[in-house]
């Protein structure tokens, strides 16, 4: 129903959760599904890190998961570029720039940080990616997939 009405599954899991992700998404290769927070690194132990990366793979196999860098300070609440741009630098290679795309899980991060806060420590966290890139998160990937008419 998801894939006839056009719709994005909206996917949130934890570390996990991440090999029953991927298997949805493979079961449904016609929805178009959206990882929320970068698959949420909650666990930053290099087992930690390991998992979430061994997940991140298998997310990343299925062509229809994208993913949304957003939340990524929500564990250790704060919100700075050199805490965002590992997660954001790992993701962007598993997944491409064009299955990317920002979010900035407000109201929850107005806890730590504010939106131009936040915005500025994305823009830095992404400076290296290229304009390509940056255009691909902040823009066309979410235009994409949500169907956003040009404003």
């Amino acid at each position: 129903e998801v894939a006839a009405r056009g719709l994005v599954f909206e996917l949130q899991v934890f570390t996990s959760q991440m090999a029953d992700g991927a298997r949805l998404a493979r079961d449904f290769p016609d929805v178009p599904f959206v990882l929320l927070h970068a698959g949420m690194l909650e666990d930053t132990s290099p087992a930690g890190k390991a998992a979430w990366a061994e997940g991140m793979n298998q997310l990343a196999a299925q062509p229809n998961v994208n993913v949304k860098l957003s939340g990524l300070g929500t564990y250790v609440h704060a919100c700075a570029a050199a805490q965002l741009a590992p997660i954001v630098r790992e993701t962007v290679a598993l997944f491409g720039a064009e299955r990317c795309l920002f979010g900035s899980n407000f109201p929850i991060e107005k806890m730590w940080t504010g939106y131009a806060d936040l915005l500025a420590a994305y823009d830095e966290a992404t400076a290296e990616l290229g304009e390509a890139a940056r255009r691909a998160i902040f823009h066309d990937t979410a235009k994409r997939l949500y169907r956003l008419a040009d404003a």
